[in-house]
């Protein structure tokens, strides 16, 4: 069973529906370098034009995005099944305060 990490939920591949909380799962060194590698290029980007969207990232590339996290995983997992995407939602607004 696949699991792929959301900030503090955990979604699992085994019952689509299902969306529990965060535990943590092992990961070899590579996942976790891809993970941070992906993380890395993503706080690089402007993702204005993905707000309040769920964004899923592999090998440094936004393959899927949408305001439905179920549509937005299903279409990752046809494209890269082997694959576990960096998933991320970006906030609807960005306040920076100077």
């Amino acid at each position: 069973m696949k699991k792929t990490i959301i900030r503090n939920v955990t979604y699992s591949s085994s019952k689509e529906e299902e969306v529990m909380p965060g535990r943590y799962i092992r990961e070899s060194k590579k996942e976790r370098d891809e993970r941070n590698s992906n993380f890395d290029w993503m706080a690089s980007q402007n993702l204005s034009d993905y707000r309040g969207h769920w964004v899923c990232i592999v090998n440094k590339r936004i393959i899927a995005h949408g305001r439905v996290l179920k549509d937005v995983l299903k279409i990752t997992r046809e494209k890269y099944p082997d694959k576990v995407p960096f998933v991320v939602r970006v906030p609807e607004m960005i306040n920076i305060t100077v």
